[in-house]
């Protein structure tokens, strides 16, 4: 048995071996002469009990001083009985504890429990349009105690009081005010644990002409430095393009020849609906090389185009339909007009965006090399280099194969002329357009 610091309580009872030295035996049982004190204090902050805590006994021609073990206790044996004052020393903090000392007891003083009675707030400010932790955000708890969120967007207000609370943020342009309640001895989360981009979205329909809806155009907004996201229009013109970042872009619209732009805003987290369609101007220019039995001028005046010029019969006289217009005709059943006046006259196809050739045209300058011939393979090579647009329909898909026979696999040989052209002429089949 042992009277001195560091003993417990165990250590002052219930012994079968003679008692030690300085104590004496009552009811079979060894005990202090005097009496001894025995207790711990406990941080209700971090609900811990305060370990290498400094502590005296304070009486008359009496002091002793100790510090408290790694469970917190402290204890002082072979007090003589009388008032004493048991002193905690708090970091800069003395707490007084006024106690009674009697023979063959131990004094107990400070807490019974440790249970912190205060809660806390963690938060994080992210900024939802770039996805990143905002550093430095200004953090308000209740209108009155302040603190700033550190490298990693986060915030904490500790040793709160259980209630109700009110956090505001603020940062560049924006604020938020979020409520919550603090419970003791439990931390309350406030924002997001995930910091991510908020992305919009838009959606139209695209037109071309007078208002027809065009298919498979394609619609490309560049959101950053060479990143570039797009959508492609539906049967109805309707396209829609997803993930894109708040901030006000220029979006492209091309198909194929046919092509304009137009500006539009993204809000993060919404998308944006464009409640006007966007048409593309009738203002492409095109030449069309007419034929005996298709009329693609006819089409392209019904999608809202104007016939500009008529070339008849030669290059230098043309009749003037609509100056106001974009489509010029060139006479397909003339040699003399079309092969070698207009194909070999490349300064003549570069006023055109888009050059279409009807079947049925005077194919006769394309049956037998020449010079010619040469000449306008080359010419309609240039033409399509600089990105414009050649359409042939039927028969006249002889063109195509004589200047890009590497782009097509024509059916038969690709060296013979007309050996593509398989069919029986008075036959017919059910379509449904």
């Amino acid at each position: 048995m042992c009277f001195v610091l560091g003993c417990s309580d165990d250590e002052l009872v219930g012994f079968d071996r003679p008692c030690p030295t300085g104590t004496i035996e009552i009811d079979g049982v060894c005990r202090l002469p005097d009496g001894a004190i025995r207790g711990r204090f406990c941080d209700v902050a971090a609900g811990l009990w305060w370990v290498g805590l400094s502590v005296s006994v304070q009486g008359d021609a009496l002091e002793y001083s100790t510090t408290t073990n790694g469970d917190g206790w402290f204890f002082f044996g072979d007090i003589p009985p009388g008032d004493y004052t048991v002193r905690a020393r708090m970091e800069e903090t003395i707490f007084d504890y006024p106690l009674v000392v009697r023979s063959n007891e131990v004094t107990r003083v400070g807490d019974e429990e440790c249970n912190s009675i205060f809660g806390s707030i963690e938060g994080g400010v992210c900024d939802p349009i770039t996805g990143s932790w905002v550093s430095g955000a200004r953090v308000i708890l209740n209108g009155s105690v302040e603190t700033t969120t550190d490298q990693s967007g986060r915030y904490r207000f500790s040793e709160l009081e259980p209630g109700d609370y009110q956090v505001l943020t603020q940062w560049g342009d924006s604020t938020t005010t979020l409520e919550c309640r603090v419970e003791a001895r439990q931390r309350t989360d406030l924002g997001p644990e995930q910091c991510d981009r908020l992305l919009g979205s838009i959606r139209g329909r695209i037109c071309v002409g007078d208002h027809y809806w065009l298919s498979q155009a394609r619609v490309e907004v560049e959101i950053e430095e060479g990143v570039f996201v797009h959508g492609i229009t539906d049967a109805d013109g309707y396209f829609q393009i997803d993930g894109l970042p708040q901030g006000d872009f220029s979006f492209e619209v091309s198909r194929g020849s046919y092509s304009t732009s137009f500006d539009a805003s993204i809000v993060a987290g919404q998308q944006t609906v464009l409640h006007e369609p966007i048409c593309i101007p009738p203002d492409t220019k095109m030449a069309v090389v007419t034929g005996l039995y298709d009329s693609i001028e006819v089409v392209l005046e019904n999608l809202g185009f104007a016939i500009r010029r008529n070339y008849t019969n030669s290059q230098s006289e043309p009749t003037i339909v609509n100056p106001e217009g974009n489509i010029d005709i060139i006479n397909g059943a003339d040699p003399q007009s079309w092969f070698h006046g207009f194909m070999n006259d490349p300064l003549w196809m570069d006023e055109y965006d888009i050059i279409f050739f009807n079947c049925g045209l005077d194919d006769t300058q394309i049956r037998v090399p020449s010079a010619s011939l040469s000449g306008m393979i080359g010419n309609l090579q240039g033409f399509l280099g600089k990105g414009r647009s050649v359409y042939a329909s039927d028969w006249a898909s002889e063109i195509i194969r004589l200047a890009f026979p590497e782009r097509i696999n024509f059916q038969g040989s690709d060296l013979d002329f007309g050996a593509a052209r398989v069919g029986a002429a008075n036959t017919s089949a059910a379509a449904t357009i």
